[in-house]
């Protein structure tokens, strides 16, 4: 089992599972993976990049002033940070719902204080991480691909292969400087593939998003 601060929600609440757990770990890991070496086009590259905060994205921990525990911790900061709520299809799937939701899929413990949320973005600023704006972009995007509450809407491994930014990632410095300059996906300078060597709120009475 993984460790809490990384562990999936359908693992928490007690639903069942496939692949796509692990597109929720690696999405997690985005936030603590300090080095990856790549691949490209057959050449090693010596080019080590920071993915982000080298930290936990999500820190449970206790909260005795509201008989919170981790789990319950850990499941709002999920509602905080993925701007979503968890919907009836998913928890009508997990044992342990109706130990974290009321019926109308609201919180038990942390409804009552509302939903501040907290996009990737700003979690990953707080780190005192700095970041270029194509990088930021590129990252934030990636997690929301891989950190969905639902697990049938979570990218692939296949699609993660083909994100953008890791695509981007993976090029040499003056590669990158290059493209960084380049917005037509047509230009010749775009890179098409690349093989890698890693495995790789308030009430409920409108969207979360509004």
């Amino acid at each position: 089992m993984s460790s809490i601060p990384i562990r999936p929600p359908e693992i928490v609440l007690k639903g069942d599972w496939d692949q796509s757990v692990d597109i929720w770990t690696f999405g997690c890991l985005v936030s603590q993976i300090s080095r990856i070496f790549v691949s490209y086009a057959d050449c090693w590259t010596d080019k080590v990049y920071t993915l982000a905060t080298k930290g936990d994205l999500f820190k449970p921990m206790k909260l005795p002033k509201v008989g919170a525990s981790e789990e319950d911790v850990l499941i709002f900061q999920m509602i905080l940070f993925c701007g979503k709520f968890f919907e009836p299809p998913l928890l009508q799937r997990c044992r342990r719902s109706a130990e974290f939701f009321r019926k109308d899929c609201n919180l038990l413990k942390f409804d009552s204080l509302g939903y501040p949320l907290k996009p990737f973005k700003k979690c990953i600023s707080d780190s005192g991480r700095l970041f270029s704006t194509k990088d930021m972009e590129g990252i934030t995007d990636l997690m929301s691909k891989c950190l969905r509450l639902e697990p049938s809407k979570r990218a692939t491994a296949e699609q993660l292969l083909e994100h953008p930014w890791l695509i981007y990632a993976a090029l040499p410095n003056i590669a990158r400087t290059a493209l960084a300059g380049v917005p037509n996906p047509e230009s010749p300078l775009t890179i098409t593939s690349a093989r890698f060597t890693t495995p790789v709120p308030v009430r409920r009475t409108k969207e979360i998003s509004e």
